[in-house]
């Protein structure tokens, strides 16, 4: 069993959770835990709020402390919850709130729609909506509904400009009409938009697990977003306040060749019988040869092989799927329950506290979803001391096309991208935050959250700079600290991320120190000290060279190249199987009269990989027959001394990388980066990099001969002025005028 990169952490002083549940036939009494307290205190006025907690950290019971002390308080008051799911409704179903002065309130939604006929649904909650008085209990005056009840409803009511006059709407799960680009998204947008533009003394409530904030892709828009008052409890803070019985999670991923998942899956269970959440493969994932129904039948019989008395819960079948789902809905039914198998309807606000472990065979390539099918584990309940998380990811050897090598590449780079953020997420960096008027520390957003503030982009971010450090050590064998900090600057240059590079330089440093060493401790800081610092440490003491390994095993482990300069050329859609090589090579052997062109026409055609393969796979060309090949190739002593005849007839100093790379000398220039590099020593070399004044002058010609603009990042790289970009995020470089926004790297 292949295990790639487990984090976790082991919680050692775990403190009591300030919570007294009495059991009753028919309610729970819940008192309030601090967090919850906080909220009652500072928000339950707030007419528009934002409330961001980790799944299992009672998000539904803040929302009815609030709730019911404005519906007593307000008796022509209603509330409306919508969630994104019928199964959701669960939990905000019957309990008695105690609040901190003794007074206990009934809580229940009298109005559950979710269990109603669409049809009845948004007749239902539009003649909710309309309805001045009722009947007395605070239950009489909540609704239950989905989102997309909520959306239909208002398409037929937004006409009524008081339709939601003294109402408050609690949309639960809230990414979802946030960033998803759907009718019921686009709906409830407007219904934003219109409490808004009426004024209305309606109030809006965004619950959600996943951290957001508004950007340009957002339902709601970012003028809107910002008037909500906000309430963000971080996971590392509620593991440390609230987790009472959990003392350790980890994360891992199991690489695994295609057709042997059911072996890792039997293995997972040989380590434990523990209580298992599997999300399967759908229809059109990669893994997924066959339909579901035959991949779940066959994963049963695996797991019925070793843990021969499981009980398994299956929510992939569609027939009587609702009924068997409200097996969960009691937990005295729930408990009896070993696996449940699932394709997506788990991923959030779905809740079975006895789940110890999730097997993710259909990972998600977004960082929301990793992080809501994670905290699924993340319930706390008597005896269940660790959790686990295991990623598959598919180890492939043969491709279609190279096309295909490099989505699969790309997609195992970027589920480790999501893993190294969701990690951030959980183990977050600590910095500095100001002290607000009421003497509480703000919510301070990490430098990579405040330029992308939407996880995917992180995501994508973090994927694109693994390539770049790929290929960086595809040219250079020993890059220094500085080496590597230049390279992710250049990136970071070329999309427009000009403020605070340093900090965020820093931060991505430390993300990839703690996928390497998980016992690096970040410190945290003085905040009394200098605020305007979001971390002091120099990168140098951050960055460790054994990363590059990581990041090679990684990739091996997942594709089937093993070098560096193999990845850079997948990364760069320059890499071809040694068979399409092969294939290759006859076909030119063939059109040139039964042999093989020489190297230099190999070189000056196009066919760099070819010649690399001759050399490093003769085994595999014996049967060509070749052009004196061997004998063109130049050992490393016979470059020195073609490299001391160009620096001879070059005033003494070698040329630089970019005029060798042009001028046919690749075999040179990679042996100046190899572990050939001290042979070289002694002959003097022009470089390609100048005194800042002078890349000053060129960047000041180039800008009047662009009609007053630099041009973009990408011109410049392939016109060789790729060093520029080092010294545009200086001060003297801060009158040149340059939009990379156009065109980015």
């Amino acid at each position: 069993m292949t295990i790639f990169r487990a984090f976790g952490r082991h919680i050692d002083k775990i403190k009591p959770v300030d919570i007294k549940i009495d059991q009753n036939e028919d309610f729970e009494i819940i008192t309030q835990r601090n967090q919850q307290r906080e909220v009652f205190e500072e928000n339950r006025n707030s007419k528009y709020f934002q409330l961001i907690q980790p799944p299992g950290s009672g998000k539904s019971i803040n929302v009815a402390f609030v709730m019911a002390d404005r519906l007593k308080n307000n008796p022509n008051m209603k509330v409306v919850i919508a969630v994104p799911q019928t199964f959701i409704a669960k939990s905000f179903g019957k309990m008695i709130l105690q609040y901190d002065d003794g007074t206990q309130i009934n809580w229940d939604c009298f109005h559950d729609l979710c269990k109603k006929s669409n049809l009845q649904k948004i007749k239902y909650l539009t003649k909710f909506l309309k309805k001045k008085e009722f009947e007395p209990g605070i239950e009489n005056r909540v609704a239950i509904v989905t989102h997309s009840t909520l959306a239909q409803t208002y398409s037929k009511v937004s006409k009524f400009n008081d339709i939601f006059d003294n109402t408050t709407i609690v949309i639960d799960e809230a990414h979802h009409i946030m960033y998803e680009d759907n009718e019921t998204s686009n709906r409830i947008g407007s219904m934003v938009n219109h409490i808004f533009k009426n004024k209305s003394d309606s109030s809006l409530w965004l619950v959600t697990a996943t951290p957001y904030r508004g950007d340009s892709n957002s339902i709601i828009p970012k003028e809107i977003l910002d008037t909500f008052d906000k309430h963000f409890l971080p996971l590392d803070k509620h593991w440390e306040e609230n987790i009472k019985y959990i003392e350790d999670f980890t994360f891992n991923f199991v690489i695994y060749k295609q057709y042997e998942i059911f072996d890792e899956v039997k293995k997972v269970f040989k380590l434990g019988h523990k209580k298992s959440i599997i999300f399967c493969p759908y229809v059109g994932h990669l893994m997924n040869d066959s339909n579901k129904n035959k991949f779940k039948d066959k994963l049963i019989k695996t797991i019925k092989e070793e843990w021969h008395d499981c009980k398994i819960l299956d929510l992939i079948e569609t027939n009587g799927r609702d009924k068997r789902k409200e097996i969960l809905l009691d937990n005295r039914d729930a408990k009896h329950v070993d696996v449940i198998l699932t394709l997506k309807i788990f991923d959030e606000g779905s809740d079975w506290v006895h789940a110890e472990q999730c097997l993710d065979l259909a990972p998600s390539n977004t960082l929301r979803i990793t992080h809501q099918r994670f905290g699924r584990l993340w319930r706390d309940f008597f005896n269940k001391k660790s959790i686990i998380y295991y990623c598959f990811l598919p180890f492939e050897s043969k491709f279609k096309n190279e096309e295909e090598r490099r989505i699969h590449l790309s997609k195992s780079f970027n589920a480790l991208a999501t893993s190294l953020l969701l990690q951030d997420i959980i183990e977050p960096i600590k910095y500095p935050t100001k002290l607000k008027s009421n003497n509480r520390r703000e919510l301070y957003i990490n430098p990579l959250e405040e330029i992308f503030p939407d996880d995917d982009e992180r995501a994508k971010l973090l994927e694109n700079i693994i390539k770049k450090l790929i290929v960086m050590k595809s040219v250079s064998e020993d890059p220094s600290a500085q080496d590597v900090k230049q390279w992710i600057k250049c990136l970071l240059t070329s999309e427009n991320i000009i403020k605070n590079q340093d900090q965020i330089i820093n931060h991505i440093g430390l993300v990839f120190r703690k996928m390497h060493n998980q016992k690096h401790i970040i410190k945290s800081i003085d905040y009394s000290k200098n605020n305007s610092n979001y971390f002091i440490e120099d990168f140098d003491k951050i960055w460790l060279n054994d990363i590059f390994e990581d990041l090679r095993i990684f990739g091996t482990n997942t594709c089937t190249s093993k070098t560096f300069q193999e990845f850079r050329d997948v990364i760069k859609g320059e890499r071809k199987s040694i068979e399409e090589w092969v294939q290759i090579a006859e076909k030119l052997t063939e059109e040139n009269g039964g042999k093989l062109p020489p190297s230099k026409w190999l070189r000056e055609n196009g066919y760099n990989g070819l010649e690399i393969c001759l050399y490093k796979y003769k085994n595999s060309f014996k049967h060509i027959l070749k052009e004196n090949l061997y004998k063109e190739r130049n050992s490393p002593e016979d470059w020195v001394k073609i490299a001391e005849k160009l620096a001879k007839d070059n005033g003494g100093k070698l040329q630089s990388y970019i005029w060798l790379k042009r001028n046919g000398y690749m075999g040179l220039t990679a042996l100046l980066y190899s572990k050939h590099k001290k042979m070289f020593d002694h002959i003097k070399r022009k470089y390609d990099s100048m005194p800042p004044e002078k890349w000053l002058k060129i960047a000041e010609n180039l800008v009047k001969d662009n009609g007053g603009k630099l041009p973009p990042a990408t011109w410049l790289i392939e016109n060789g002025y790729s060093n520029l970009l080092y010294h545009l995020n200086k001060k003297s470089f801060s009158h040149i005028d340059r939009d990379f926004i156009n065109d980015p790297c």
